[in-house]
């Protein structure tokens, strides 16, 4: 059975595609190399995806709400016309917009699967009713854990944000010393907690780099202020590439997640960046990064106030490198799990 991975919402900054949906798509497509697989996105995709269906709009910061609501709906028709008796995989992004999408244009011999990374129950009532009316259409859910799996009330899959593909190396190809002792990168925002750890940290010994581009620009101003009076934080508040954002994980040698509020309450695919990266992950302990606890690749703790980062530096990162190891020699079964999953559901 052919298998799409479908981004109808194709969301772009200042025309620039952000967010993970790209590294989702590109794992994807190791993941289903050889098989039949297409990649289903807006024009932005075109950029990097060489077999591309390619859909007619992308969504843009730079319009209005209704705007773009009305182009990834046109995407959602434009998908499901090509997909004939295909398994559509939804990338998570606009829950309620893609719904309505499967609801009004998914024909029937055509195998619908959500990826969903949050339980139903957290979602809005207006989204929990057009579920309810959506779900005779959709035939699976691909998820990270058993909760949000049973919540949506279909046959579902168990697998991380990201599948490692690998040979048992690290992703990244970057092998110098580490430059800082903590980083933080990616999109930065109040939730992911980077301000509170550099406070803690800008009092010690221990360099703190903050890396990507922020979403709150009271917040940016904060990290701007400490940065100025601790030379141990440092900061480079911008759009991150592919290239650069790699390179900011391997410039550290731990990886910081301290999540707070929504950041905390369901899984992270940042988690799997950093350990496919052969990097330990500190952060605060939450169900997002219970996978860190569970193969022990890093350290958590309850509140920054029990936090000391001396005990990182005695001697453990091999330790946790030992384990990410250990845990990316296991999760390659989950790939051949989502190839079962998607190829051969015989849900009707």
């Amino acid at each position: 059975m052919k298998v799409i991975l479908a981004d109808p919402i194709s969301w772009t900054v200042s025309g620039r595609q952000t967010g993970h949906y790209r590294a989702v798509a590109e794992n994807y497509a190791v993941v289903f190399e050889g098989r039949d697989f297409a990649i289903a996105g807006g024009p932005i995709y075109k950029n990097w995806c060489d077999k591309l269906l390619e859909l007619p709009c992308n969504q843009s910061s730079d319009v209005g709400h209704m705007k773009n609501k009305i182009a990834a709906l046109q995407n959602c028709r434009a998908l499901f016309r090509e997909a004939g008796e295909a398994a559509v995989v939804l990338q998570s992004a606009g829950f309620a917009t893609e719904l309505l999408g499967v609801l009004f244009f998914a024909d029937k011999k055509t195998k619908v699967f959500l990826i969903q990374y949050q339980p139903l129950g957290s979602r809005s009532l207006f989204c929990r009713i057009l579920y309810s009316l959506a779900r005779r259409k959709i035939h699976g859910v691909v998820c990270p854990n058993d909760e949000v799996g049973r919540s949506f009330g279909v046959d579902y899959c168990v697998v991380p944000d990201y599948i490692y593909t690998g040979d048992g190396k690290f992703a990244s190809n970057d092998e110098s010393e580490p430059e800082y002792d903590f980083v933080s990168a990616g999109i930065q925002c109040g939730d992911k907690g980077s301000l509170a750890f550099a406070r803690k940290i800008a009092e010690t010994k221990y360099t703190f780099l903050v890396a990507g581009r922020v979403t709150d620009p009271a917040l940016k101003r904060e990290l701007e202020t400490l940065a100025a009076n601790h030379p141990n934080i440092h900061l480079d508040l911008r759009y991150l590439t592919n290239t650069e954002y790699d390179k900011a994980i391997a410039s550290g040698t731990y990886c910081v997640l301290n999540y707070t509020d929504a950041y905390s309450t369901h899984s992270s695919g940042v988690v799997y960046d950093m350990l496919y990266r052969g990097k330990p992950i500190v952060g605060r302990r939450c169900s997002a990064l219970s996978i860190v606890e569970e193969t022990g690749t890093g350290l958590l703790y309850d509140s920054l106030e029990d936090f000391a980062p001396d005990v990182l530096f005695d001697g453990r990162v091999e330790g946790y490198k030992v384990s990410i190891r250990r845990y990316l020699s296991r999760s390659r079964d989950f790939a051949r799990r989502l190839i079962d999953f998607l190829e051969n559901s015989n849900v009707e």
